[in-house]
């Protein structure tokens, strides 16, 4: 988003350097060497049709279709003020945890591309973090880092994507340095939970964990089907964002229309589950009801239009997410 302190969306949103929206001022970026390709991929290819046509078959596959969700709701988060999030997909080696981070690739890029992985450095996550300020950050497979630095990695990048800065540098002349900010939801794959390396508790309850195969089983059916949804998603792609992008710049009018509905989702959360980490990720959950909602709305999405929490596949999934973060967080209680 585009703008300044008074109107965070003055100049409406640059979507990689596609403006949209806005009030008639055009905005340019301009980007170092370094960030140059992570502002590159954002674009579109193919036909929307066609995306929306090779995404149907996810109507068998709730876990993936939440990745869908989870990738539109990042220019969202400005407008409701939610907190930046963390969703991530665990499990074995096979079952679909790439696919299910390509598939939400697809809203804004090259689906059938390798998603950036976790073999990098904090000083690497926190420069496309904020090149990709309302933007998604999807980054696949934590065991792509080396394990003698996989806890302190991954622990100092759960606290600072989710705190949405950099942490407080000095300057050469001890003047303190301005930190880097950005909005984004995280959407992360691992053989194992965030939490597991990240030691902390307070690490742990920031993380909405699911686990399991998004795809179920691997049958060759299966795989068949997925091959041939990510042929498509090589050659259609990166209209779903903008769309979603352009209908929020159109319809301003509705925004307390959303942010009432997060609210209210939020509320529903906190009344069905006290514990303290549910309520810690009762904004995350809320987040991806609303971006489900106008996802089906703006996109007309080739499945069954349902409430996220009226799917009891992906409702069971979001409790034992809930259960996994109140046990996580409780380390004296694992001991």
């Amino acid at each position: 988003w585009q703008g300044d302190e008074e109107n965070f969306a003055k100049h409406g949103f640059l979507c990689g350097k596609r403006q949209i929206g806005g009030n008639g001022k055009a905005i340019e970026l301009y980007v170092g060497d370094g960030d140059a390709r992570a502002v590159s991929v954002i674009q579109q290819g193919g036909k929307f049709e066609a995306w929306r046509d090779a995404i149907a078959v996810l109507d068998e596959w709730p876990m993936v279709r939440v990745g869908i969700y989870a990738s539109l709701a990042a220019p969202l988060i400005a407008i409701l003020e939610a907190p930046n999030c963390i969703v991530e997909w665990c499990g074995d080696t096979t079952g679909g945890k790439t696919v299910t981070l390509q598939a939400a690739q697809s809203c804004w890029q090259n689906g059938g591309a390798r998603p950036p992985t976790w073999a990098t450095s904090v000083a690497g996550i926190e420069a496309r973090a904020q090149v990709l300020n309302d933007m998604p950050f999807i980054i696949d497979d934590t065991a792509e880092v080396m394990e003698s630095k996989r806890k302190d990695l991954l622990t100092s990048a759960v606290y600072m994507l989710e705190s949405g800065h950099t942490r407080t540098r000095a300057t050469k002349d001890m003047t303190e340095r301005p930190s880097k900010t950005w909005r984004t939801i995280v959407m992360s794959t691992g053989e194992y939970m965030l939490a597991e390396y990240a030691g902390t508790g307070g690490a742990a309850a920031r993380v909405l964990t699911f686990w399991g195969p998004p795809l179920g089983d691997s049958s060759e059916a299966t795989n068949a089907t997925i091959r041939k949804m990510i042929s498509a998603l090589r050659k259609n792609y990166g209209h779903a964002g903008p769309m979603i992008v352009k209908w929020l710049t159109d319809n301003r009018d509705q925004w307390d229309v959303l942010r009432d509905d997060y609210a209210r989702y939020i509320a529903a959360v906190c009344r069905s589950v006290t514990s303290p980490a549910a309520m810690r990720l009762a904004p995350a959950i809320a987040l991806l009801q609303v971006s489900a909602k106008l996802a089906h709305l703006v996109l007309e999405l080739p499945w069954t239009k349902q409430s996220m929490i009226d799917d009891p596949v992906i409702l069971a999934a979001l409790e034992r997410a809930v259960q996994y973060a109140t046990m996580a967080a409780n380390k004296p209680r694992q001991a």
